[in-house]
């Protein structure tokens, strides 16, 4: 199974301004980044297989060729599959040095900070070995999925606006109206964990009272503390669930509330360009 890749590296992922992670960057790609002409982004079956920089190569994020269904959706057979596995045992391999010689110079200096500007190019050389055993067609198939799991965000890559035809107008608006609503959210979350650490101390208050400032003398009494938090919260159950369905429900508000803006930022062509960027639907497992 194609799984050991998700070791440093993250799924699609969307903010304002920033890219498709074809390959996880370590920190946000500014909106003026190259991009790749219309022609390009709207091929779907390139005569030749897409080189490192054209849209298709650039866009498709081959971490979610772990998923079963986008293997099966792509054609991977088992052959391909056993090499693919051994790309990311190398691309493990050289995390393990990577993060061996972390810890030592951590010994002598606590601050050193990870080594990220050597993953990235670990990185890009695994994407390029994947790659090299799929077919033009199938890393085409891989960027209309990509595009697909980024939802409506997926606008908001520079790239994909290019690509449809988005003014910097209308591109500043999804921009403000994602980066609004991202801002909800965390207030929502925010009102969410102050609802939810108010109600855990309510329900711990007897167990607090009891242990005071104390420390566990050891690991069983640790145990038993945590086993008497678990079944004092126990019995409330439904009032924690009920704080993450308001919170799921506000996060959906959100999700229709920015998928209406963009529909209606959207003309026709710019729509169809974005359908046709999408390919058929993948349907997920």
């Amino acid at each position: 199974m194609f799984s050991a890749v998700t070791v440093a590296l993250c799924m699609t992922q969307i903010a304002a301004g920033v890219k498709l992670a074809g390959v996880a960057p370590p920190a946000p790609t500014p909106a003026t980044a190259p991009v790749a002409t219309a022609t390009t982004a709207t091929s779907t079956t390139p005569a030749a297989k897409p080189a490192e920089g054209s849209f298709d190569y650039d866009i498709a994020n081959f971490t979610i060729l772990q998923d079963k269904q986008v293997q099966k959706d792509l054609g991977i057979t088992e052959e391909v599959r056993a090499k693919l596995n051994k790309h990311a045992e190398w691309f493990n391999g050289e995390l393990k040095v990577l993060d061996a010689a972390f810890k030592k110079v951590r010994e002598s200096n606590p601050k050193a900070q990870p080594p990220n500007d050597k993953v990235v190019p670990l990185q890009k050389e695994l994407k390029k070995r994947v790659f090299a055993d799929l077919t033009a067609a199938q890393i085409v198939r891989l960027r209309e999925i990509t595009v697909q799991s980024a939802g409506d965000a997926a606008v908001l890559d520079p790239r994909v606006g290019k690509a449809i035809g988005l003014s910097d107008a209308t591109t500043k608006a999804l921009r403000d109206r994602f980066q609004a609503n991202a801002k909800k959210a965390q207030t929502y979350q925010q009102e969410i964990n102050k609802e939810g650490g108010e109600l855990q101390q309510k329900y711990l208050k007897p167990l607090i009272e009891k242990y005071g400032n104390t420390q566990p003398k050891d690991q069983a009494e640790s145990t038993k503390r945590q086993n008497e938090a678990k079944a004092a919260l126990e019995p409330h159950k439904a009032e924690f669930e009920a704080l993450q369905r308001k919170l799921q429900s506000r996060m959906g508000d959100l999700e229709k509330d920015f998928h209406t803006f963009v529909e209606g930022k959207l003309d026709a062509k710019q729509k169809a360009s974005l359908a046709k960027l999408k390919g058929k639907e993948f349907k997920a497992g």
